[in-house]
């Protein structure tokens, strides 16, 4: 299956300096080396409600030249669409330090699965239905299976 994964603001955040955004996927209990993005905030930076923060399949440095007048970075470089194999333990591991908690990364942030076509099916994180574990400080584990595997996903991919 050929897709991509990107956490985006679910509210407006404000990124202090030096502040990060890992991504990537598991499957089978492994991490798939081929998609781990990277997202380094190197200015501290205010970043409005519904912009892409994190990406798979890339690293990206975000410093003041790239922040226009000082207004702050608008939105990271989309991530990259990667070959994953499926699996019933598939998950999105998010490491950060932008939030300190599990409960306050539940309510900041929404996770966009997006599809070799660019179609994208948001989730925000924050839903009751959507798990999200906390496997230690600032590591975020959230299982996709379920939804890479329903029918409006799926529907999208074709």
């Amino acid at each position: 299956m050929r897709f991509s994964v990107e956490l985006f603001s679910y509210r407006s955040i404000f990124l202090k300096s030096n502040s990060f955004f890992k991504l990537c996927l598991r499957s089978r209990g492994l991490i798939d080396n081929e998609t781990i993005g990277i997202d380094n905030y190197k200015k501290e930076s205010l970043v409005l409600q519904d912009k892409r923060l994190g990406g798979l399949g890339r690293e990206v440095n975000y410093n003041h030249m790239m922040m226009p007048r000082g207004t702050g970075i608008g939105e990271a470089e989309p991530g990259i669409i990667v070959q994953f194999e499926e699996s019933l333990d598939a998950a999105l591991i998010v490491e950060t330090n932008a939030v300190k908690d599990i409960n306050e990364f539940r309510q900041m942030f929404c996770m966009r699965l997006v599809d070799v076509l660019g179609n994208s099916l948001d989730i925000p994180l924050s839903r009751p239905d959507v798990e999200v574990n906390w496997n230690g400080l600032r590591r975020y584990v959230i299982p996709i299976a379920e939804f890479l595997n329903s029918k409006f996903f799926k529907k999208k991919l074709k």
